[in-house]
């Protein structure tokens, strides 16, 4: 089987020549780059996001529940702020998981 006419490296000077598919050509180039891979792109703003709604929805939750005990305890008109908390914080959390 011969080898495809083409671009191949030339092993003297670091560049490629030419095969006719018959004989080498007096063509040459320099030899091609070879890609590189890059590294992947980080979103720190999503990685902030992440760590934020992972620390911050546990801790609504409970200063919601403590909340809403304290009101309790203390004989007070119960507010609808403390179980929207409990609720959100709720909510945030088991969608972080």
């Amino acid at each position: 089987m011969a080898t495809p006419e083409g671009w191949y490296p030339d092993a003297n000077e670091g560049n490629e020549r030419y095969w006719d598919g018959e004989n080498w050509t007096e063509q040459r180039r320099p030899a091609a780059a070879v890609p590189t891979a890059t590294p992947p792109h980080v979103d720190g703003l999503g990685v902030v996001a992440i760590v934020l709604a992972v620390l911050v929805a546990p801790v609504g939750l409970v200063l919601g529940v403590v909340s809403f005990a304290r009101s309790r305890r203390m004989n007070t008109k119960r507010s609808i702020l403390p179980v929207v908390a409990i609720l959100v914080g709720g909510v945030l959390n088991s969608s972080t998981r």
